[in-house]
């Protein structure tokens, strides 16, 4: 998203582009956003991941932060609206951005995060998947990112990541969105005293 901004900033600086490029956000009503009442940070979190090209992204680099897609993805799940963005999110974001809002869907509105989970098991698409350190993985299969057999389960909205022995070592946790894992994985953590 950033990438594209910064293109496009330089095309019209050099008068290469017009109005031609769009991105999701460019492409949502304006008034559907505004009529979330969602705060400034908000509503900048909606456009954030409507133009989302990466999913995850909890823990990325030397430091080990969020990218701007989780701390997005933060702020909207403290809304008061935070289930109507996200389903705005869902119906119009990129690929990577409708599962980041499928991952709040999981804590904001559980129902509605069951009756989307269809859809994107048939999905025969795949996406780019940020892994925890500074690499993206190659694209993951939709479906496999949904539910995955193998997946660690939390137990519920709300609920932590469970502590996690490796069968064999060299074992990675395995997350999936079914269980709970991603979502667990992206929300905010307590500060440290």
């Amino acid at each position: 998203m950033i990438k594209h901004r910064v293109l496009f900033a330089l095309l019209v600086a050099f008068g290469i582009a017009g109005h031609d490029i769009r991105t999701a956000a460019a492409d949502v009503d304006q008034k559907a956003i505004a009529g979330l009442a969602l705060s400034r940070e908000g509503t900048a979190a909606v456009r954030t991941l409507l133009d989302t090209e990466v999913f995850g992204g909890w823990a990325v680099g030397f430091a080990a932060a969020p990218t701007p897609d989780v701390r997005a993805l933060r702020t909207i799940l403290k809304e008061r609206n935070a289930t109507a963005a996200l389903q705005l999110i869902r119906s119009h974001a990129t690929l990577a951005g409708q599962l980041m809002a499928l991952a709040g869907l999981y804590d904001a509105d559980p129902v509605a995060f069951r009756a989307a989970l269809p859809t994107y098991l048939a999905s025969k698409q795949a996406v780019h998947v940020w892994e925890t350190g500074c690499m993206r993985s190659p694209d993951r299969a939709v479906a496999d990112l949904v539910r995955s057999k193998d997946a660690v389960q939390t137990g519920g909205p709300g609920k932590p990541l469970p502590r996690w022995t490796p069968r064999r070592p060299g074992d990675w946790m395995v997350l999936d969105l079914a269980g709970g894992g991603y979502s667990a994985a992206m929300r905010e953590r307590p500060k440290k005293p």
